[in-house]
């Protein structure tokens, strides 16, 4: 699972100055190495992760800030 979600902060952080400049402030969905789509709230994005039936840890949720802009946060979810 681990490496699953490692691949999905690579993308993220590869794409992060493109999705900043398009999509400011607003929150991405990355699932299988590609963008599912972008939300006004992070919890909008969940659901549809949700909706979709994404297994927890294998999909990705960002703010699309630029470069320094962003603040760490963690949150950890059972896997099994």
């Amino acid at each position: 699972m681990r490496q699953e979600l490692s691949k999905q902060i690579e993308y993220f952080k590869q794409r992060q100055e493109e999705f900043a400049s398009q999509h400011y402030q607003k929150f991405v969905l990355i699932y299988n190495g590609s963008e599912i789509g972008f939300y006004d709230s992070g919890g909008q994005a969940y659901a549809d992760a949700v909706k979709r039936q994404f297994e927890s840890g294998k999909f990705l949720i960002r703010q699309c800030l630029r470069l320094g802009e962003e603040t760490a946060a963690i949150f950890h979810s059972r896997v099994s």
